[in-house]
């Protein structure tokens, strides 16, 4: 059924996949989360989002209330709604969902009496894409909606087919935006062959459709505390031979929030009201959908896995307190050691040459062989509290500026303040990348770059950066248990190699 509709949507669908794994080459940047949407996958109300946390499981519960006002003469329309929503992402770059979603409708008396129906629709959705950086994600999906019937062939025979193309911005701790854009190849109007001998509610209600449709939305994201308030329009604009005005297509407008509760429950309420216009109802007319003019939704949300869990060492069990002997005097108390003296480290980072703040630098303290991160207070302030009294090293670190590292000496009083100036590298390139196992997770990789001798460990997450003159290079990255790869890397002045590398395990 499908050879003679055209191949819009795949063909798009197509291009956006591609498009996300040559965006690979891009440097990750840290995921800004959001709350899942109906179909328990991150996003606004119907405009998604692509997540990057993986293995992640949720739940979206949804009921609610739909209002439609009299078409002719007959009354008003009522709607309850139900849906429910199981979202899944397996890889960090793929994410699957199904949804079920029920209708319940009563229609007032049009000369025959009135009358009710309950219908139910599912829904199968794969959505790919990834973060290309600076908080921009892209990519795509690819849905099947199969329209409730008596007949369950009519409705496997019968489904809407959606492809979009998904733009996503995250900002950090600010508003993040979302939109998408693609094609639906509809063919619900398969449930209702006989759609003459219709009455008008059930017209109404059935929401199928005899047209395609392009579909578009945006939406946003203002994160409020533990809320997210939402805002959304969208729309399915119906196109085709004998399709209607814009005006009548399916067009609406939403908002709502989601509010967190505890680490993993979010409850939500939104509202949608319809923009369209009602198109004439008439046993000849052509199957359009036709939404609620309002609807109010109350939601539920959990999940049950949200990215990766930190490994922690088992407790080892206390050893048994001995049984005093009887007739023995107490044990003295053994006095408490006082808590060793610590102090504060407060460090100002700043640009030598040009005199600037740094507050995109990483500032850290290696004290007693660990590592403890500075955390960015202000401008160009890094500070840490309970630092142990004695020797520690600081290490500053920034794009494209020497490394600065400082032995520094504390002691009780005032907190020691540091000040860091920081100058150029004497190299004016670099090579960073990711090195990550199929299964997405980040590894521990050795990676030496010739010529220079150049030898560095990726961290727990799997990135690393090599500051180098410009000029070809060989690089070797090499893991215990994966097959070692090798790569050339050509680095320009002030230029930046990324080398992103899905590391392949070797035959047992």
């Amino acid at each position: 059924m499908l050879l003679g509709r055209p191949l819009v949507a795949p063909t798009l669908a197509a291009a956006v996949l591609a498009a996300s794994h040559l965006a690979a080459a891009a440097e990750p940047e840290a995921p800004t989360e959001v709350g899942d949407a109906g179909d328990g996958l991150p996003g606004v109300v119907r405009t998604p989002i692509v997540g990057v946390a993986a293995p992640r499981l949720a739940l979206a519960l949804d009921a609610g209330y739909g209002f439609t006002e009299a078409q002719k003469n007959e009354g008003a329309h009522h709607r309850l709604i139900g849906q429910v929503g199981v979202g899944l992402a397996p890889l960090e770059w793929l994410e699957l969902g199904v949804r079920a979603l029920g209708r319940h409708d009563r229609h007032p008396d049009d000369g025959l009496g009135s009358d009710s129906g309950t219908t139910t629709d599912v829904a199968l959705l794969a959505r790919a894409g990834r973060d290309v950086g600076s908080g921009v994600r892209v990519g795509a999906d690819l849905g099947a909606r199969f329209p409730g019937s008596e007949s369950a062939k009519d409705s496997l025979t019968s489904p809407a087919l959606d492809a979009r193309l998904l733009l996503g911005w995250m900002r950090s701790g600010g508003v993040r935006v979302a939109g998408f854009a693609g094609y639906r190849i509809d063919q619900t109007a398969g449930v209702a062959e006989d759609s003459e001998r219709y009455r008008l509610g059930d017209r109404l209600a059935l929401g199928a459709s005899e047209f395609d449709a392009v579909l578009v939305g945006v939406g946003a994201i203002l994160p409020v505390a533990t809320a997210e308030l939402l805002a959304e329009v969208s729309g399915d604009v119906l196109v085709g031979s004998g399709a209607p005005e814009f005006s009548e297509s399916p067009l609406r407008a939403s908002v709502g929030a989601r509010v967190g509760v505890g680490d993993a429950a979010a409850v939500s309420l939104q509202s949608d009201i319809s923009l369209s216009r009602r198109p004439e109802l008439a046993p000849d007319s052509a199957l359009i959908p036709i939404e609620p003019r309002f609807s109010i939704l109350a939601g539920f949300r959990y999940r049950f896995w949200d990215g990766p869990e930190l490994e922690r060492a088992p407790k080892a069990a206390a050893p048994p307190k001995p049984s005093p002997k009887v007739g023995a005097s107490p044990p003295k108390p053994v006095a408490t050691p006082p808590p060793a003296p610590t102090n504060t480290v407060r460090v100002t980072v700043v640009d030598k040459t040009a005199g600037h703040p740094l507050s995109d630098a990483e500032a850290e303290i290696i004290v007693g062989g660990q590592v403890r991160p500075l955390r960015f207070v202000t401008e160009s302030t890094f500070e840490i509290g309970e630092i142990p009294t004695g020797s520690a090293e600081l290490v500053v670190r920034a794009e494209r500026l020497k490394d600065w590292r400082q032995q520094i000496q504390i002691s009780e009083g005032e907190p020691l303040e540091v000040r860091v100036e920081m100058i150029p590298a004497a190299n004016s390139g670099q090579i960073r990348g990711l090195v990550r196992g199929f299964d997405g997770k980040g590894l521990q990789a050795r990676i030496s770059i010739e010529p220079g001798a150049h030898a560095v460990r990726s961290d727990a997450d799997g990135s690393f950066r090599v500051d180098v003159p410009p000029g070809n290079y060989r690089v070797e990255i090499a893991v215990e248990g994966y097959r070692t790869q090798k790569l050339p890397a050509r680095v320009g002045k002030d230029g930046v190699i990324v080398l992103n590398v899905d590391m392949l395990k070797e035959a047992p």
